[in-house]
């Protein structure tokens, strides 16, 4: 099972969406498909802190039930947890904390096909850095590993090995943030507009 959740300005670090991650190779010699990814941050006073909790309990519940569901949120989500398990963990448990997020939670979106990526620009979409769909040069911001952003995520459980991941189905950017590094669930660009209207300053025209 998996539900969609949309989060609005969400920190975020590691994007590749324009672009897969690199295959990975395994101790076995086997090799893993890189994937389009961005990692997700919310500081613990983001407005949508309850929002996340609330729809990864339903997702565990739908799956294990109940009873089931309250042990494993208790061992393996929430403040001090980093477990994996749980793709979302709290910050303040990673070896390396974020050095502008010390404390709230994160996690890994991750996607076998290209998310839908949205520019500033209402409505404005993209799949190659720096150009909209119709391969022309994009007039608003576009996301990169840092900025802040709306983001839509699919959050599905596996009964079968009792883990939870997070898929990524979309993302806009909304504001400037500090450079960082570098499903079946549809979703539109709907998903990631605000209720007031987008003022996010655009980028002067390029050429080719």
């Amino acid at each position: 099972m998996g539900l969609k959740l949309n989060l609005r300005k969400v920190n975020t670090a590691w994007v590749n969406v324009f672009e897969r991650e690199r295959d990975r190779e395994n101790d076995d010699g086997s090799i893993t498909k890189g994937q389009y990814s961005a990692t997700i941050i919310l500081p613990p006073d983001h407005a949508q802190i309850d929002a996340l909790y609330d729809t990864v309990y339903a997702v565990v519940e739908e799956a294990l039930g109940a009873a089931a569901a309250e042990k494993w949120m208790k061992s393996n989500y929430g403040e001090g947890k980093h477990m994996d398990k749980c793709a979302i963990k709290d910050i303040a448990e990673r070896d390396n904390p974020f050095e502008d997020f010390p404390e709230g939670f994160y996690f890994k979106a991750k996607a076998q096909k290209q998310p839908l990526i949205v520019t500033s620009k209402k409505g404005e979409t993209q799949v190659e850095q720096d150009f909209n769909v119709d391969g022309e040069q994009i007039e608003g911001e576009q996301v990169y590993s840092g900025c802040v952003a709306n983001v839509s995520v699919e959050i599905w459980f596996s009964q079968k090995y009792k883990v939870l991941g997070v898929n990524l189905l979309a993302i806009k950017y909304v504001g400037e943030g500090k450079a960082f590094g570098g499903s079946k669930v549809a979703a539109s660009v709907n998903d990631l507009e605000d209720d007031e209207e987008d003022e996010a300053p655009r980028r002067e025209r390029r050429r080719r």
